[in-house]
C-alpha cells in the first residue's frame, strides 16, 4: 500500500495471500475508509514490468511482480500507454485475485489456522464493503484479470471497474469445497436487483456460477452488478491514479467551509479580550462535557461528499450498471431548427447486435423455465439432460443454442464434487430467502467451508494436484470424488456441513 496525494493505493502483487495478509489488509481498509484526510482508496492490478524489475517465471499464470510499488502516473509521466495494461497471449489470462490458494494453506491440519485463515478472509470481505456510517470514503477495484472465488472479497467496495481482461469464476465445487465465507451465498440469488438490470429476472444467472464454475466476462459482470462500471481501455489507470492524487480530500469536499480561526491572534474580528475569551472557553467545556456533542451530527456538506470521484468514475468509463441496458444515446434530438445535434453523433460508437449484452443472462433467460420449475438440485441436473438430449434432433438455431448450452452446464456440473454441489446448492436457496443477510450467509458459508476443508473429497484432490507438482492447471480433472452422483448426497450429509 502507498500514499497516492489524497488517495492510497493497494497493489495485489501476487493473486494468492495468507491469513495474516487478510487480517493487515482488513485492519488498514477499516481505518483507512473512516480517514477525512483522503478521497479514497484504489485497489488496481497491473501486468507491465517496471523500470528495473525483472519479468516473474510465472507470468502466464500471475501479474508481473511489481516491485517498485509505484503508481503508473508516476512511472508513466512522459508517455502513457493507452494500448492497455498488457496483451495477453491467446487463451491466457492474468490471475489477479483468488483469495488463498487451497494447495499452499499453511499447516492444512490444523482446525484452528483453517479458522483463522476464514475468519481473515471474511473481515477483509466485511472491510471492503464497509460498515455503515463508520465508512466515509469509496473503495474503488479496477481487477485487469480474473478473480475467482475469495478474491472477490477486494471487488465489493463502492465501485469495480471490470476491464476487457476482468472476469470472475468459482472454482472451488470442483475442488471438493463450497463458498468462501464472503456472502456468495447471498449476492448470487440477487444479481441485477442493485440496479434493477435485466438479470434480476433470471435466477438461473446466479446460479449457472455457482453450480457450473462458469467464467463470467467483464460484459457479464456489468450486466449482473458484480461490477460497477465497464472501462474499455485499461489503459486509463495512470489517469485515474492522477486524477485521484489531485482531488480533494472527504474533509475539503463540500460548500460550506469551517471558518478560519486566528487563535489568540488580535486579526480574529470576534476577539476581544484574552480572559473574556479564556473565561468563554471555560464555561463551554463544562457545558460540552454536561451535553456531549452527538455521535451522528448533521453534516451540512454530507450531500457533497464523494461527488467528485463518482463524477470521475462516471467520465472515465464507457458503460455503468446502472444504465448498461440502456442506449446512451438519443437518436431523435434535433435543434429547433431542425439540424442534427453535432453533440449526438453516434458514427464513434462501437455497436454491435444490441450495443451490450451478456452470455451469461442470455444463457440464463433461455433456461429460464427450468431455473423456475426445479426445486432440487437432481431436478434441475436431469431437466438439463433432457434439453441437451435434444442437441441432435433439432434444426432451429435457438433451439440448438439452447441444447448446447444445457449440455456444457451438465458436463461441467457432473465434474464437480456431487458434495459440495449439494451443499452450495442449499446454500443458495438459504441465500434466497427474505430472512437472509449477508451477515448470516457468511456464517453459514465458514461453517460448511471449515467442515469440508477436513473432508475426503477435498484431501483426496489435494493429493491429486500434488502429484503434478501442485500447479492446478496441469492436473487432470479429478473424478474420485465420495458420491458418484448427487443423488447419492443424503440430506443429512448436507445438514451435518450446515449446521
Amino acid at each position: 500500500m502507498r500514499p497516492m496525494g489524497n488517495s492510497r493505493r493497494v497493489f495485489l502483487l501476487d493473486p494468492h495471500l495468507e491469513a495474516e495478509d487478510f487480517e493487515g489488509l482488513a485492519h488498514r481498509i477499516r481505518a483507512l475508509s473512516k480517514s477525512e484526510g483522503i478521497n479514497s482508496l484504489l485497489i488496481a492490478t497491473d501486468d507491465q514490468v517496471d523500470c528495473g524489475t525483472n519479468t516473474n517465471s510465472n507470468s502466464s499464470e500471475s501479474i508481473t511482480s511489481n516491485n517498485n510499488c509505484l503508481p503508473r502516473f508516476i512511472t508513466q509521466r512522459k508517455e502513457v500507454n493507452f494500448s492497455g495494461l498488457g496483451n495477453p497471449e491467446p487463451d491466457h489470462t492474468w490471475y489477479v485475485a483468488g483469495g488463498y490458494d487451497p494447495v499452499q494453506i499453511k499447516d492444512i491440519d490444523d482446525n484452528d489456522h483453517i479458522d483463522y485463515l476464514l475468519e481473515s478472509l471474511r473481515k477483509l470481505a466485511v472491510a471492503v464493503q464497509g460498515v455503515g456510517t463508520d465508512t466515509k470514503i469509496p473503495i474503488i477495484t479496477l481487477p485487469h484479470g480474473g478473480i475467482t472465488d475469495g478474491g472477490y472479497a477486494l471487488c465489493m467496495g463502492s465501485y469495480v471497474l471490470a476491464t476487457d481482461e476482468t472476469s470472475l469464476r468459482i472454482l472451488n465445487p470442483s475442488r471438493g469445497l463450497s463458498f468462501d465465507p464472503i456472502g456468495f451465498s447471498y449476492i448470487l440469488p440477487r444479481l441485477g436487483w442493485e440496479y434493477d438490470q435485466e438479470s434480476k429476472q433470471y435466477s438461473g444467472c446466479g446460479m449457472i456460477m455457482a453450480l457450473a464454475g462458469y467464467e463470467a466476462n467483464c460484459h457479464d459482470m456489468v450486466e449482473t452488478g458484480l461490477a460497477t462500471h465497464l472501462i474499455g481501455d485499461s489503459g486509463i489507470l495512470p489517469i485515474l491514479e492522477e486524477d485521484l492524487a489531485t482531488l480533494p480530500s472527504w474533509d475539503q469536499q463540500g460548500l460550506v467551509l469551517k471558518p478560519r480561526q486566528y487563535y489568540g491572534q488580535s486579526s480574529n474580528r470576534n476577539y476581544q479580550n484574552h480572559h473574556q475569551q479564556q473565561q468563554k472557553q471555560n464555561y463551554l467545556q463544562q457545558q460540552l462535557q454536561r451535553n456531549p456533542t452527538p455521535t451522528h451530527s448533521h453534516d451540512v456538506n454530507g450531500k457533497f461528499r464523494n461527488r467528485s470521484v463518482a463524477h470521475l468514475i462516471e467520465q472515465i468509463s464507457d458503460v455503468s450498471a446502472d444504465s448498461s441496458n440502456e442506449f446512451p444515446f438519443d437518436f431523435t434530438a434535433i435543434y429547433e431548427d431542425g439540424c442534427d445535434d453535432a453533440s449526438l453523433d453516434t458514427d464513434h460508437v462501437p455497436y454491435d447486435a444490441g450495443f451490450f449484452s451478456s452470455p451469461l443472462v442470455g444463457m440464463a433467460a433461455g433456461l429460464d423455465d427450468i431455473f423456475r420449475q426445479e426445486s432440487s438440485l437432481e431436478g434441475l441436473i436431469e431437466r438439463l439432460k433432457e434439453v441437451a438430449a435434444t442437441l441432435d434432433s433439432t434444426e432451429d438455431k435457438n433451439n440448438v443454442a439452447t441444447a448446447t448450452v444445457a449440455k456444457t452446464l451438465v458436463d461441467r456440473m457432473e465434474r464437480q464434487s456431487p458434495l459440495s454441489l449439494r451443499v452450495v446448492y442449499q446454500l443458495m436457496k438459504m441465500g434466497s430467502t427474505r430472512s437472509a443477510t449477508m451477515e448470516n450467509c457468511m456464517a453459514r458459508e465458514g461453517k460448511a467451508q471449515r467442515k469440508l476443508m477436513v473432508g475426503s473429497d477435498f484431501r483426496n484432490w489435494l493429493d491429486h494436484v500434488q502429484k503434478f507438482g501442485g500447479d492446478e492447471t496441469k492436473a487432470p480433472s479429478f473424478q474420485g470424488w465420495q458420491h458418484s452422483n448427487v443423488k447419492e448426497v443424503t440430506a443429512e450429509e448436507v445438514d451435518h456441513l450446515l449446521s
